[in-house]
């Protein structure tokens, strides 16, 4: 069984395109566990009435708002399924997203950690690396670029009990926290082609820009102290980062 875990937090416009992703999927022995971080708005209310037309099982979890790290461990810790998939409420999938990992998995019993490119984003080359369907990344890989997209993510139930979850005093890039800590011990599998679509607003990122910057920077400095990355790789990096911030301050003021 897969556990499919989405965080909810005043979703009301997106949770049932969300949903019906999930339940368009091929791949059928599944659970799904939507835990509602909060809402304000009817969210809640979508879900429990799409609840009652499912043919697979369907939790629906309240909490106080208590923000996303917080929300995703609380699913992970009801979760029953031997992988666990993470979806974000604003996020969908396509059709075939957990059986093409699923066959995989069947088929690669030493692999762990395995996303997916999202939104079309697939790579013929990547810094004189041609991309392979599929390929263990190193970390310098997923720090540099965003590789590892939430929602395309399946993992071992086990490996995130192992590493207690996530860091729920972390606001952003709490996800990367997580992945670093993973592949110390399972390296993350990769598969070049575009199974998830993944929201991405400029708005919504207006005023978290610096924070996010600050996150990222603190998730090199977190592979360097876990000697994941050389010296060399932490400067290189940091300054791609800081590069890549600059660039999404002079695209957001010309979106304006």
């Amino acid at each position: 069984m897969v556990s499919v875990v989405i965080p909810m937090y005043n979703a009301a416009d997106t949770i049932l395109e969300c949903l019906r992703s999930v339940a368009g999927q091929s791949y059928r022995n599944l659970e799904v566990i939507v835990v509602n971080d909060g809402s304000t708005d009817e969210c809640g209310e979508l879900v429990g009435n799409f609840m009652e037309s499912c043919d697979f099982p369907v939790v629906l979890i309240s909490q106080a708002n208590s923000g996303v790290s917080a929300a995703r461990n609380a699913g992970i810790k009801v979760a029953s399924g031997e992988y666990i998939a993470f979806l974000d409420a604003d996020d969908s999938w396509c059709q075939d997203k957990l059986k093409i990992q699923l066959d995989i998995l069947k088929e690669n019993k030493n692999i762990f950690f395995l996303g997916s490119a999202a939104n079309g984003r697939e790579l013929s080359w990547f810094f004189l690396r041609k991309m392979k369907f599929l390929q263990a990344l190193p970390v310098w890989c997923m720090l540099m670029r965003c590789f590892v997209f939430t929602s395309g993510v399946i993992i071992k139930r086990d490996v995130l009990i192992k590493m207690e979850g996530f860091d729920e005093s972390m606001c952003y890039a709490e996800d990367m926290d997580l992945w670093l800590r993973i592949v110390r011990s399972y390296p993350y599998f990769y598969i070049n082609q575009s199974l998830a679509f993944c929201q991405n607003s400029m708005a919504g990122l207006s005023s978290n820009l610096k924070a996010m910057e600050k996150g990222e920077l603190r998730n090199i400095a977190k592979a360097r102290s876990l000697k994941l990355i050389s010296g060399s790789v932490y400067f290189f990096l940091c300054g791609i980062s800081m590069l890549k911030y600059g660039l999404r301050i002079i695209n957001l003021k010309s979106v304006k």
